[in-house]
């Protein structure tokens, strides 16, 4: 994983069991007051359920349960996904000019959404750290361009 979110989650103990232990009594109490729900309610419902438990399995053995928290990234990416269809379909007239209100569900904010949040969940997930980076193997002159005075006149002492 990467740096910051090692230092951030995984580096203490402590915290790893205090929010591990927080996803799985929200898990299971979310899913106690579910209650009668249908169609997109349900949906959503199961997919925080899964993102819970996936979140409480990362926390508690992220060496283990590694996938657990790419799984949690996929699932942040494809809801981005299906908020910007939803207002594409729904309000399609949403998109430009941005809203007044920032908090206001808009086809523009579903898209700033996916770019700030659901494009890097989708990066780590799919990576887990970075996307890779292209090496240049390409060597551009000798490396005896970059020597420098003082390995020079040691190597003609040497001489």
């Amino acid at each position: 994983m990467s740096d910051v979110t090692d230092s951030l989650f995984f580096a203490s103990p402590f915290v790893r069991w205090s929010l591990g232990t927080t996803a799985f009594v929200t898990a299971v109490g979310f899913g106690l007051l579910m209650g009668d729900m249908r169609g997109v309610a349900l949906c959503a419902g199961i997919a925080f359920e899964a993102v819970l438990v996936l979140l409480f399995l990362a926390m508690i053995a992220p060496t283990r349960c590694a996938i657990a928290a790419r799984g949690v990234c996929a699932i942040v990416f494809l809801a981005y996904v299906a908020y910007a269809i939803d207002m594409g379909v729904r309000r399609p007239d949403s998109f430009w000019p941005p809203t007044v209100r920032q908090s206001e569900s808009s086809g523009y904010n579903a898209l700033c959404g996916m770019i700030t949040i659901g494009v890097p969940a989708l990066l780590f997930a799919l990576y887990r750290r970075r996307p890779p980076q292209r090496v240049d193997e390409t060597v551009e002159g000798d490396e005896d361009e970059f020597l420098t005075e003082e390995d020079e006149l040691s190597s003609d002492a040497s001489h």
